[in-house]
This record gives structure tokens, sequence and C-alpha cells, in this order.
């Protein structure tokens, strides 16, 4: 298992963390395959608000961005060519 940690900075200048990680399966003979399951942003940090005030109206930014998901890949190698 590989877990990889990212800090970002949203819009309102907090940092979020991201937490990506994999699993990975050597398949089929010589290892010619690989299943890997993989997730993205696990703790789900993936909104930001931002709110600014004027002296005739109030702005509020809400950024989303994709939510928490996970991946399932198939790898075949064609090395034999």
């Amino acid at each position: 298992m590989i877990c990889k940690r990212k800090e970002i900075t949203g819009l309102s200048g907090e940092q979020a963390d991201l937490l990506n990680t994999f699993i990975s399966k050597s398949i089929f003979g010589h290892g010619t395959g690989q299943l890997r399951l993989s997730g993205f942003n696990l703790p789900d940090t993936s909104s930001d608000i931002s709110q600014s005030n004027g002296a005739n109206y109030v702005e509020i930014n809400k950024t989303n961005a994709l939510h928490r998901y996970a991946l399932l890949n198939l790898v075949y190698n064609f090395s034999d060519f």
C-alpha cells in the first residue's frame, strides 16, 4: 500500500490535506498483469467557501472539486512484441 499526502491552499487561505493511496496485485503469469485499487481525496476536503463584504453587497464564493472517489485499474504488459 502506498499513501501520498499533499497540502493545498484554498480561496480562504486555509490549508487542506489530500490523501491518495493505492493497493496493487500482480496477476497472470510472469508479472504481465497488474490490478490496482486507488483511492483519491480520502479525507474529502473538496469544497471551499470565501466571503467578501462591500459597502452595498455581500459576495459568497463556493468552490467544489471532485469528492472522494475510487478507481480500479487493470494493466496488461505486452512485452513479447
